[in-house]
């Protein structure tokens, strides 16, 4: 989808006219707009398609598309995984198509005047036809190409119609020319590019300056320069002033200082001109209201933001995670985000539902769980012991000493050192592997979330994690972060005999667009009989349904197996 300017050529609103300033009409474009001030963004779709003997019928479709490689984004589950960066890997799209001569009908309001010469002012025609090409054109004409949507559809065309059967969503990074090759590139990434740090900073650099100098003590009002800067500000809220926090309010571009030296800062002389700069300080807030915050600073439309079941599930699974931080200059927001995953939250960006997921490192809980076979869908497989990632020992620091002075080891007044204690023993691995956490967003001091995460990072890498690579029929195919449960002949117990595993989805790529897929799996945490607190009202185990028991919470004696044959539950 590129801009198109619903306009046209000067016809009110739009004010434009030929003239010896002016000599041709526009193509649409806010790039070649002849009144950018009345510009009426709209949208104009190409659909490029591979070369076959019939196409849909009533669209225009451009039969130059030559290949696609497709690659769904890498999920970072926790952010446990070092060597990646902690939100993940984007997903991406290269498209490669041939260019061509090109009339210029679909795409031009304007073309047959441009052939009659009522576009030009010299009032001289010419065939468009007849000068570059479909991709030079379309490049010159919209070079603020990147960060619009570009969709990868795959179906079949039956009596004429195309039957969609997935799409999945990016937005254009890249558009490229080879010249000599007569060939043309467009690059896409998923969504959360907007989130990068290159691209979306929290907070916001802050413009507005001191108007009068301010010692210590100093606490009331003064205006912020240059004028009308206030109205990029907050209501209330917390600044900056070099090294120092504040509270303040603003009533238009007068600010009133509230407090100084506001956590563990230490209150100083400041200067005219001197910046101040609100800081990104959520107080008490849960996770998931933090991300929704950074990612809307970041700019993306909560339309990809399925809040709601974001709230759903950290009101389940979450509900004690809140966050006390002081970010006080621009920083990342991917950055940010991905600080916030080590404390058990994946983010990923859907690219066939065309949303931004949440999930809380958690047990199956009432997840669907798909069975993947090698009888029945997986046509090659190999498995990885990842012993780099195992932790015999976490280290979690927590509570900044002074938000100024970042996030080093010594500016941390509180550690949580968590042992693996068995694992860590001479007759087990026989050795000490150290993660070492500096968290910035437990400023408010409570301990059980700082002890719960560093047990739960623990618990997941005590043991070298594994990862399966596996290809799939297109037919089979997985999402990111769903669990499977897999049977390979490459999982077995130690008497050799296959054993069922349940498996978590990091990663997936097309390896032959709508015939194979290849899918990265890790081992899953929660591979246990995990216990979930249940109403007073229910039987006992005996006289409980399934459904009952795979998610309850049941007690056993001291034998810990139920009259069935099974195992006691575990608390998390």
């Amino acid at each position: 989808d590129l801009d198109y300017c619903n306009l046209t050529f000067g016809s009110s609103p739009c004010t434009a006219a030929l003239s010896s300033n002016v000599d041709r009409k526009c193509f649409n474009t806010f790039h070649t707009c002849k009144d950018q001030a009345n510009f009426d963004k709209g949208t104009i779709t190409y659909k490029l398609v591979q070369a076959r003997s019939n196409y849909p019928k009533g669209e225009t479709t451009f039969p130059c598309l030559t290949s696609v490689s497709l690659k769904s984004a890498t999920a970072n589950i926790a952010g446990a995984d070092d060597e990646m960066y902690s939100l993940g890997k984007r997903g991406t799209v290269e498209a490669s198509f041939v260019d061509f001569p090109y009339h210029d009908r679909f795409c031009d309001k304007y073309q047959s005047e441009r052939v009659s010469g009522a576009a030009q002012f010299s009032g001289a025609g010419y065939d468009p036809k007849a000068y570059g090409t479909f991709w030079s054109r379309l490049r010159a004409r919209n070079p603020n190409y990147s960060g619009r949507p570009m969709r990868h559809c795959t179906g079949f065309i039956e009596n004429g119609i195309l039957l969609t059967d997935t799409v999945r969503h990016f937005i254009m990074t890249e558009l490229t020319r080879d010249i000599s090759g007569g060939t043309a590139t467009i690059k896409g990434k998923d969504i959360l590019k907007l989130a990068d740090d290159d691209r979306a900073v929290a907070p916001h650099r802050s413009r507005g300056k001191l108007t009068i100098d301010i010692d210590e003590e100093f606490t009331g009002s003064f205006d912020l320069n240059p004028a009308t800067v206030g109205d990029e500000y907050s209501q209330s809220g917390f600044a900056a002033i070099g090294s120092e926090i504040v509270s303040f309010t603003r009533s238009g571009d007068t600010i009133t200082i509230v407090n100084r030296g506001v956590s563990g800062t230490e209150a100083g002389s400041h200067s005219i001109d001197d910046a101040f700069q609100e800081t990104f300080s959520p107080r008490l807030q849960r996770v998931d209201s933090v991300i929704y915050d950074l990612l809307i600073l970041a700019g993306v439309d909560p339309a990809f933001i399925p809040y709601s079941d974001w709230q759903s599930e950290c009101d389940r699974w979450a509900s004690s995670i809140t966050l006390t931080a002081d970010i006080m200059k621009p920083t990342g927001v991917a950055k940010l985000i991905g600080e916030l995953a080590i404390l058990g939250v994946t983010i990923w960006w859907d690219d066939v539902d065309q949303e931004i997921k949440l999930k809380v490192n958690r047990p199956v809980d009432t997840d669907v769980v798909k069975d993947i076979t090698d009888t029945s869908n997986i046509i090659s497989s190999n498995v990885e012991d990842r012993d780099k990632d195992r932790i015999t020992q976490v280290i979690f620091n927590y509570v900044q000493i002074d938000p100024s002075a970042g996030t080093d080891d010594s500016n941390f007044a509180r550690g949580e050192l968590i042992i693996a204690a068995a694992e860590s023993s001479d007759l087990s691995f026989g050795d000490t592997k150290i993660k070492e956490i500096n968290c910035r967003w437990f400023n408010h001091g409570y301990t059980p979330s700082a002890r719960i995460a560093s047990k739960r990072i623990l618990n997941r890498f005590k043991v070298q994690p594994e990862r399966y690579y596996i290809e799939l029929d297109y037919r089979d195919d997985l999402a990111i972060a769903e669990v499977v449960q897999l049977t390979d002949d490459n999982i077995t117990s130690d008497t050799g005999i296959p054993e069922p595993q349940l498996m978590q989805v990091i990663k997936r790529e097309d390896l032959q667009s709508g015939h194979k897929v290849a899918a990265t799996l890790q081992k899953f945490q929660f591979n246990e009989r995990y216990a979930f607190f249940t109403e007073n009202t229910r039987p006992v185990y005996t006289s409980s349904s399934d459904a009952q028991k795979a998610r309850g919470a049941y007690w056993v004696g001291a034998s810990e197996i139920f009259s069935d044959g099974t195992t006691a539950y575990k608390f998390a």
